[in-house]
């Protein structure tokens, strides 16, 4: 089957497209790459196979053959890797070509399958906007990609799951949360108040499993997801942080016109997702000593009951608190709504739908430009 990605390569200080062909076909395993290419692009077929393998793919034992057009173009380095290897993935059926058709495609894959920065990439994206395609290069290139009219991938798929799965387990623990502490509905005919009760918090149970999975996994993608997603993203420590918060306070105080630029969380977003995230903890933890203190014996009510004891009120003070948490979650919540709109209406970079597809879009002259304090800061 035959597949098509595009690459880039540098003529001078301006970058050229390459169409990256792929055939994999039947007959005696082997791996050519032709089109001109130096000895580095040659052996990307061994930094492929190691790293498809040990990304978990098959790697397919047949003819595979690689052709970098134009072919009366020398190319050079080793950001072909990654090109080649979406070739193959898509050749094989394992991506679809059709998500991978349009992409203008930069990166050097390592052994275990992580990408590593490469040359040449501003120069490229000038080409991938000019040509209206989009462009894919490793996180730590995502600053040198910003370039007019450029779309950058920022959240990857777990940080879009987790998201959503926090947004509709919030809405569902607070609707049946509410219920909870004071009724609102009559049981249907032939039905009792105690069994209404009893499906609710099962359904407030479920969800709050469901929550506490989802905030795990973000808490873990923070020191194992790109730039956007780290901790290092979220924690201010470096001066362009501390400088993007106040002026991005200043923003949202309606004291600035434009935000400050950057493309994943601003300063004051992240700082907000660290209190928020805490906040949750707390939610988790007021909740389990809730569900332990109802069970009254079981895994929950021995692992953490011992911790009521040492609240001032006991389990009065523990149900306070998970009602208040729960309406500051819904105020932040409309905030959070308000600055999105604002900010998406103000830098017209897609924040919103962002959330849904990954990608942002980067306009040069525009507040989003530039940002300092982008990736890995």
């Amino acid at each position: 089957m035959l597949a098509r990605v595009y690459s880039a390569c540098l003529t001078g200080i301006e970058a050229a497209l390459v169409a990256v062909e792929v055939d994999v076909t039947h007959g005696l395993p082997s791996f050519a790459t032709v089109g001109l290419p130096d000895a580095a692009v040659r052996e990307s077929r061994e930094r492929v196979r190691a790293a498809l393998k040990n990304g978990g793919f098959t790697f397919p034992v047949e003819r595979i053959i690689v052709n970098l057009a134009p072919a009366d173009l020398r190319k050079e380095g080793a950001s072909f890797d990654l090109p080649i290897a979406l070739g193959i993935l898509a050749a094989t059926g394992a991506v679809k070509a059709e998500a991978v058709g349009d992409l203008v495609v930069l990166g050097e894959l390592g052994l275990d399958g992580s990408l590593r920065p490469v040359r040449g990439v501003l120069p490229t994206a000038l080409v991938a906007v000019r040509d209206g395609k989009r462009l894919l290069v490793p996180s730590a290139n995502g600053a040198e990609a910003a370039v007019h009219g450029n779309r950058v991938y920022v959240w990857e798929p777990l940080v879009r799951v987790v998201h959503w799965t926090v947004v509709v387990s919030m809405v569902v623990l607070t609707i049946t949360g509410l219920y909870i502490h004071g009724p609102f509905l009559s049981p249907a005919a032939g039905d009792t108040a105690a069994a209404l009760m009893a499906q609710v918090r099962f359904v407030h149970e479920l969800f709050a499993i469901v929550f506490t999975i989802a905030v795990g996994l973000r808490v873990y993608w923070a020191f194992a997801g790109n730039g956007y997603a780290s901790w290092r993203a979220l924690v201010p420590h470096t001066r362009p942080q501390w400088r993007n918060l106040a002026e991005t306070g200043r923003f949202y105080g309606l004291r600035r016109l434009e935000p400050p630029p950057g493309m994943g969380h601003n300063a004051l977003a992240a700082v907000a997702y660290l209190v928020v995230y805490a906040g949750f903890a707390g939610q988790i933890l007021t909740g389990l000593l809730l569900f332990g203190w109802i069970a009254g014996v079981g895994p929950v009510q021995a692992l953490f009951g011992w911790i009521v004891g040492f609240v001032p009120g006991g389990i009065m003070t523990v149900r306070l608190l998970h009602y208040i948490l729960t309406f500051l979650f819904l105020v932040f919540t409309v905030h959070h709504v308000y600055s999105s709109v604002l900010t998406d209406l103000v830098e017209r970079n897609g924040l919103l739908s962002s959330i849904v597809t990954g990608w942002k879009t980067r306009w040069l002259g525009h507040p989003g430009e530039a940002a300092e304090d982008d990736v890995d800061a």
